[in-house]
Protein backbone atom coordinates (compact mmCIF):
# COMPACT_ATOMS: atom_id res chain seq x y z
CA UNK A 1 0.00 0.00 0.00
CA UNK A 2 1.07 3.28 -0.77
CA UNK A 3 3.42 4.46 2.27
CA UNK A 4 1.08 8.13 1.89
CA UNK A 5 -2.23 6.40 2.82
CA UNK A 6 -0.52 3.99 5.45
CA UNK A 7 1.32 5.70 7.91
CA UNK A 8 3.42 3.32 9.62
CA UNK A 9 5.19 3.32 6.65
CA UNK A 10 4.65 7.08 6.16
CA UNK A 11 6.76 10.15 5.26
CA UNK A 12 6.53 11.14 9.28
CA UNK A 13 9.29 7.53 9.58
CA UNK A 14 11.60 9.89 7.40
CA UNK A 15 13.76 10.24 10.74
CA UNK A 16 15.11 6.59 9.41
CA UNK A 17 15.81 8.06 6.08
CA UNK A 18 17.86 10.84 7.70
CA UNK A 19 21.25 11.52 5.90
CA UNK A 20 22.97 15.01 7.36
CA UNK A 21 23.16 16.32 4.04
CA UNK A 22 23.36 20.31 3.78
CA UNK A 23 19.63 20.77 3.48
CA UNK A 24 18.60 23.79 0.86
CA UNK A 25 15.35 24.38 2.96
CA UNK A 26 16.13 26.92 5.28
CA UNK A 27 17.45 25.78 9.03
CA UNK A 28 16.41 28.53 10.50
CA UNK A 29 12.33 29.50 10.15
CA UNK A 30 10.14 31.75 11.58
CA UNK A 31 7.67 29.25 12.69
CA UNK A 32 3.97 29.29 12.05
CA UNK A 33 0.89 27.55 12.09
CA UNK A 34 -0.28 25.92 8.92
CA UNK A 35 -3.26 23.82 9.77
CA UNK A 36 -4.81 22.98 13.28
CA UNK A 37 -6.31 19.60 13.94
CA UNK A 38 -9.04 19.17 16.41
CA UNK A 39 -7.57 22.68 17.79
CA UNK A 40 -3.93 21.13 17.82
CA UNK A 41 -1.75 22.74 15.84
CA UNK A 42 0.45 21.74 12.61
CA UNK A 43 3.48 24.18 11.97
CA UNK A 44 5.79 24.99 9.39
CA UNK A 45 8.43 23.34 11.07
CA UNK A 46 7.41 20.18 11.31
CA UNK A 47 6.47 20.48 7.72
CA UNK A 48 10.28 21.82 6.71
CA UNK A 49 11.73 18.51 9.05
CA UNK A 50 9.64 16.37 6.58
CA UNK A 51 10.55 18.73 3.37
CA UNK A 52 14.18 18.31 4.39
CA UNK A 53 14.37 14.72 4.49
CA UNK A 54 12.85 14.24 1.30
CA UNK A 55 14.76 16.49 -0.66
CA UNK A 56 17.06 13.86 -2.21
CA UNK A 57 14.28 11.71 -3.60
CA UNK A 58 12.16 14.86 -4.44
CA UNK A 59 14.83 16.42 -6.73
CA UNK A 60 15.37 13.29 -8.23
CA UNK A 61 11.52 13.20 -9.32
CA UNK A 62 11.38 16.77 -10.43
CA UNK A 63 15.17 16.61 -12.37
CA UNK A 64 12.89 14.63 -15.33
CA UNK A 65 9.89 17.37 -15.72
CA UNK A 66 9.23 20.77 -17.22
CA UNK A 67 8.99 23.61 -14.93
CA UNK A 68 4.56 23.01 -15.39
CA UNK A 69 5.12 19.48 -14.21
CA UNK A 70 7.34 20.62 -11.86
CA UNK A 71 5.22 22.94 -10.20
CA UNK A 72 2.07 20.37 -10.48
CA UNK A 73 4.36 17.73 -8.89
CA UNK A 74 5.75 20.15 -5.48
CA UNK A 75 2.18 21.48 -4.86
CA UNK A 76 0.98 17.53 -4.91
CA UNK A 77 3.99 16.56 -2.99
CA UNK A 78 3.24 19.14 -0.44
CA UNK A 79 -0.24 18.70 0.14
CA UNK A 80 0.65 15.06 0.67
CA UNK A 81 2.85 16.17 3.48
CA UNK A 82 0.25 18.09 4.90
CA UNK A 83 -2.10 14.94 4.96
CA UNK A 84 0.16 13.00 6.29
CA UNK A 85 0.84 15.36 9.18
CA UNK A 86 -3.11 16.22 9.91
CA UNK A 87 -3.19 11.75 10.12
CA UNK A 88 -0.36 12.17 12.42
CA UNK A 89 -2.36 14.22 14.69
CA UNK A 90 -5.07 12.07 14.41
CA UNK A 91 -3.84 9.16 15.56
CA UNK A 92 -1.74 10.58 18.08
CA UNK A 93 -5.21 11.96 19.38
CA UNK A 94 -6.66 8.86 19.04
CA UNK A 95 -3.41 7.28 20.93
CA UNK A 96 -4.24 9.18 23.85
CA UNK A 97 -8.36 8.53 24.09
CA UNK A 98 -6.63 4.81 24.76
CA UNK A 99 -3.77 6.23 27.19
CA UNK A 100 -1.22 4.28 25.07
CA UNK A 101 2.21 4.70 26.65
CA UNK A 102 5.59 3.82 25.09
CA UNK A 103 8.33 1.16 26.78
CA UNK A 104 11.06 3.15 27.87
CA UNK A 105 13.73 0.65 27.67
CA UNK A 106 12.49 -0.34 24.22
CA UNK A 107 12.21 2.94 22.83
CA UNK A 108 15.89 3.83 24.20
CA UNK A 109 16.80 0.38 22.38
CA UNK A 110 15.12 1.34 19.33
CA UNK A 111 16.51 5.37 19.27
CA UNK A 112 20.22 3.69 19.68
CA UNK A 113 19.93 1.38 16.96
CA UNK A 114 19.13 3.88 14.71
CA UNK A 115 21.50 6.37 15.89
CA UNK A 116 24.29 3.87 14.93
CA UNK A 117 22.97 3.30 11.75
CA UNK A 118 23.36 6.48 10.70
CA UNK A 119 26.53 6.39 12.31
CA UNK A 120 27.99 3.65 10.21
CA UNK A 121 26.98 5.09 7.05
CA UNK A 122 30.37 7.38 7.44
CA UNK A 123 33.80 5.79 7.09
CA UNK A 124 34.86 7.11 10.01
CA UNK A 125 34.62 9.30 13.25
CA UNK A 126 35.82 12.58 12.01
CA UNK A 127 33.24 12.62 8.82
CA UNK A 128 30.50 12.00 11.09
CA UNK A 129 31.56 15.18 13.48
CA UNK A 130 32.05 16.93 10.28
CA UNK A 131 28.14 15.89 8.57
CA UNK A 132 26.73 17.15 11.69
CA UNK A 133 28.59 20.53 12.11
CA UNK A 134 27.74 21.34 8.99
CA UNK A 135 23.92 21.32 9.40
CA UNK A 136 24.59 22.89 12.93
CA UNK A 137 23.30 19.81 14.85
CA UNK A 138 24.67 17.87 18.11
CA UNK A 139 24.68 14.05 18.28
CA UNK A 140 22.02 14.88 21.47
CA UNK A 141 20.19 16.61 19.13
CA UNK A 142 20.09 14.05 16.35
CA UNK A 143 19.34 11.75 19.14
CA UNK A 144 16.48 13.57 19.89
CA UNK A 145 15.09 13.81 16.78
CA UNK A 146 15.42 10.10 16.50
CA UNK A 147 13.46 9.55 19.42
CA UNK A 148 10.04 11.47 18.65
CA UNK A 149 9.97 9.91 15.56
CA UNK A 150 10.03 6.68 16.73
CA UNK A 151 8.43 7.42 19.36
CA UNK A 152 5.31 8.04 17.44
CA UNK A 153 5.83 5.08 15.74
CA UNK A 154 5.54 3.04 18.26
CA UNK A 155 2.73 4.64 19.79
CA UNK A 156 0.94 3.84 16.11
CA UNK A 157 2.08 0.49 16.38
CA UNK A 158 0.38 0.48 20.18
CA UNK A 159 -2.95 1.79 18.79
CA UNK A 160 -3.57 -0.49 15.73
CA UNK A 161 -2.55 -3.82 17.41
CA UNK A 162 -5.11 -2.70 20.11
CA UNK A 163 -7.84 -0.93 17.91
CA UNK A 164 -7.51 -3.16 14.76
CA UNK A 165 -4.95 -6.13 14.70
CA UNK A 166 -6.29 -7.77 17.54
CA UNK A 167 -9.86 -7.97 16.63
CA UNK A 168 -9.30 -9.07 13.24
CA UNK A 169 -9.77 -12.96 12.21
CA UNK A 170 -8.44 -15.11 9.17
CA UNK A 171 -10.11 -18.25 8.44
CA UNK A 172 -8.56 -21.15 7.45
CA UNK A 173 -11.31 -20.85 4.67
CA UNK A 174 -9.91 -17.94 3.94
CA UNK A 175 -6.17 -19.18 3.93
CA UNK A 176 -7.42 -22.43 1.72
CA UNK A 177 -8.87 -19.82 -0.92
CA UNK A 178 -5.83 -17.99 -0.80
CA UNK A 179 -3.55 -20.79 -2.14
CA UNK A 180 -5.68 -22.37 -4.62
CA UNK A 181 -6.27 -19.03 -6.17
CA UNK A 182 -2.50 -18.48 -6.03
CA UNK A 183 -0.36 -21.92 -6.69
CA UNK A 184 2.11 -19.89 -8.55
CA UNK A 185 3.31 -17.55 -5.67
CA UNK A 186 4.16 -21.34 -3.90
CA UNK A 187 6.02 -23.31 -6.56
CA UNK A 188 9.77 -23.26 -7.77
CA UNK A 189 9.57 -23.82 -11.60
CA UNK A 190 12.11 -25.96 -13.71
CA UNK A 191 15.30 -24.95 -13.48
CA UNK A 192 18.52 -25.84 -15.19
CA UNK A 193 22.52 -25.15 -15.16
CA UNK A 194 24.01 -24.66 -18.33
CA UNK A 195 27.64 -24.26 -19.53
CA UNK A 196 28.34 -22.83 -22.60
CA UNK A 197 30.72 -22.80 -25.54
CA UNK A 198 30.94 -19.57 -27.68
CA UNK A 199 32.89 -18.89 -30.48
CA UNK A 200 32.26 -14.80 -32.03
CA UNK A 201 31.73 -13.95 -35.72
CA UNK A 202 33.15 -10.83 -36.08
CA UNK A 203 31.29 -8.54 -38.46
CA UNK A 204 32.56 -8.07 -41.85
CA UNK A 205 34.83 -11.12 -41.88
CA UNK A 206 35.32 -12.82 -45.22
CA UNK A 207 33.31 -16.28 -45.96
CA UNK A 208 36.68 -18.00 -45.56
CA UNK A 209 37.19 -16.91 -42.23
CA UNK A 210 33.72 -17.32 -41.21
CA UNK A 211 34.35 -20.81 -42.76
CA UNK A 212 37.64 -21.12 -40.20
CA UNK A 213 35.11 -20.50 -37.86
CA UNK A 214 32.59 -22.77 -38.13
CA UNK A 215 35.28 -25.57 -38.00
CA UNK A 216 36.73 -24.17 -34.88
CA UNK A 217 33.28 -24.76 -33.26
CA UNK A 218 32.72 -28.29 -35.16
CA UNK A 219 36.22 -29.50 -33.46
CA UNK A 220 35.44 -27.86 -30.25
CA UNK A 221 31.98 -29.66 -30.21
CA UNK A 222 33.20 -33.71 -31.33
CA UNK A 223 35.53 -33.16 -28.96
CA UNK A 224 32.57 -32.13 -26.16
CA UNK A 225 31.06 -35.04 -27.78
CA UNK A 226 33.50 -37.75 -27.45
CA UNK A 227 33.87 -36.85 -23.24
CA UNK A 228 36.72 -34.40 -23.11
CA UNK A 229 35.93 -32.25 -20.21
CA UNK A 230 33.65 -29.16 -21.43
CA UNK A 231 34.45 -26.62 -18.75
CA UNK A 232 38.47 -27.45 -19.80
CA UNK A 233 37.38 -26.61 -23.53
CA UNK A 234 35.20 -23.43 -22.41
CA UNK A 235 38.49 -21.93 -20.20
CA UNK A 236 40.51 -22.93 -23.30
CA UNK A 237 38.63 -21.95 -26.27
CA UNK A 238 35.20 -20.04 -25.57
CA UNK A 239 34.69 -16.47 -26.28
CA UNK A 240 31.50 -16.42 -24.55
CA UNK A 241 30.41 -15.15 -21.02
CA UNK A 242 31.91 -17.05 -18.07
CA UNK A 243 34.67 -18.60 -20.01
CA UNK A 244 36.95 -17.91 -16.86
CA UNK A 245 34.62 -20.51 -14.89
CA UNK A 246 34.26 -23.31 -17.44
CA UNK A 247 31.59 -21.56 -19.36
CA UNK A 248 28.95 -22.17 -16.09
CA UNK A 249 25.67 -19.29 -16.73
CA UNK A 250 24.83 -20.59 -13.34
CA UNK A 251 20.78 -21.70 -12.96
CA UNK A 252 17.67 -20.60 -15.42
CA UNK A 253 14.01 -20.67 -15.66
CA UNK A 254 12.20 -20.67 -18.67
CA UNK A 255 11.74 -17.60 -19.89
CA UNK A 256 15.28 -16.39 -19.03
CA UNK A 257 17.42 -18.12 -22.06
CA UNK A 258 17.69 -16.48 -25.48
CA UNK A 259 14.07 -18.34 -27.48
CA UNK A 260 17.00 -20.23 -30.40
CA UNK A 261 19.26 -20.92 -26.83
CA UNK A 262 15.96 -22.50 -24.43
CA UNK A 263 14.43 -24.64 -26.79
CA UNK A 264 17.59 -26.41 -27.00
CA UNK A 265 18.69 -26.14 -23.34
CA UNK A 266 15.13 -27.16 -21.91
CA UNK A 267 15.35 -30.24 -24.33
CA UNK A 268 18.59 -31.99 -23.43
CA UNK A 269 19.24 -34.37 -20.29
CA UNK A 270 21.71 -33.68 -18.38
CA UNK A 271 25.25 -34.01 -19.05
CA UNK A 272 24.28 -33.78 -22.81
CA UNK A 273 25.93 -31.51 -25.72
CA UNK A 274 24.09 -29.81 -27.34
CA UNK A 275 24.63 -29.43 -31.74
CA UNK A 276 25.75 -26.31 -33.14
CA UNK A 277 23.55 -23.47 -32.87
CA UNK A 278 24.06 -20.40 -34.97
CA UNK A 279 23.29 -16.72 -34.59
CA UNK A 280 24.24 -13.52 -35.96
CA UNK A 281 26.90 -12.99 -33.92
CA UNK A 282 28.61 -16.65 -32.76
CA UNK A 283 28.70 -20.28 -32.74
CA UNK A 284 27.45 -21.49 -29.91
CA UNK A 285 27.79 -24.98 -27.67
CA UNK A 286 25.51 -25.74 -24.62
CA UNK A 287 25.78 -28.54 -22.25
CA UNK A 288 22.94 -29.26 -19.56
CA UNK A 289 24.93 -29.77 -16.63
CA UNK A 290 22.19 -29.52 -13.98
CA UNK A 291 18.24 -30.08 -13.59
CA UNK A 292 16.08 -28.96 -10.91
CA UNK A 293 12.33 -30.18 -10.92
CA UNK A 294 9.70 -28.01 -10.21
CA UNK A 295 8.57 -27.77 -6.70
CA UNK A 296 5.24 -26.96 -5.09
CA UNK A 297 5.05 -26.39 -1.39
CA UNK A 298 2.11 -27.65 0.58
CA UNK A 299 -0.18 -25.37 2.34
CA UNK A 300 1.15 -26.87 5.70
CA UNK A 301 4.18 -25.34 4.43
CA UNK A 302 2.81 -22.04 3.37
CA UNK A 303 -0.21 -22.04 5.93
CA UNK A 304 1.70 -19.22 8.32
CA UNK A 305 2.58 -17.20 5.50
CA UNK A 306 -0.46 -16.59 4.19
CA UNK A 307 -2.40 -15.87 7.47
CA UNK A 308 0.42 -13.33 8.17
CA UNK A 309 -0.33 -11.53 4.50
CA UNK A 310 -4.13 -11.88 4.86
CA UNK A 311 -3.84 -9.95 8.30
CA UNK A 312 -2.24 -7.52 7.40
CA UNK A 313 -4.31 -6.90 4.38
CA UNK A 314 -6.77 -6.45 6.70
CA UNK A 315 -4.76 -4.25 9.42
CA UNK A 316 -4.52 -1.91 6.25
CA UNK A 317 -7.76 -1.69 4.85
CA UNK A 318 -9.23 -1.07 8.62
CA UNK A 319 -6.65 1.43 9.08
CA UNK A 320 -7.19 3.20 6.41
CA UNK A 321 -10.76 3.48 7.50
CA UNK A 322 -10.07 4.33 10.82
CA UNK A 323 -8.16 7.62 9.40
CA UNK A 324 -11.41 8.11 6.96
CA UNK A 325 -13.30 7.73 10.10
CA UNK A 326 -11.28 10.16 12.37
CA UNK A 327 -11.16 12.98 9.90
CA UNK A 328 -14.67 12.86 9.42
CA UNK A 329 -15.24 13.39 12.79
CA UNK A 330 -12.02 15.94 13.34
CA UNK A 331 -12.23 19.95 13.01
CA UNK A 332 -9.56 20.40 10.19
CA UNK A 333 -8.70 23.85 9.22
CA UNK A 334 -5.73 25.21 6.71
CA UNK A 335 -4.65 28.12 8.19
CA UNK A 336 -1.97 28.47 5.36
CA UNK A 337 -0.86 27.69 2.21
CA UNK A 338 2.31 26.56 1.29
Amino acid sequence: MNRLKFALLSFLTCAFWFTISQPSWPQEIVDEIIATVNGEIVTLSEFAEIMEGLEPQIQGQLARLGQADRDKEIAKIKKQIIDELIDEKLILQEARRFKIQVDKDDLAAQVETAYRGVKARFPNEEAFKKALNAQNVTEEELKLRYRGQIEKQLIVRELVVRKIRSKIKVTDEEIAKYYGDNQGMFSQPEEIRVRLIQISIPKGITDEEKAKKREEIDELWAKAKSGYDFATLARQFSEGPAAKGGGDLGFFKRGALRPEFESVAFSLNVGEVSDVITTEASYHIIKLEEKKAPVSKSLGEVKDQIRESLLQKKVEEKYVQMLKDLRNEAKIEITKEL
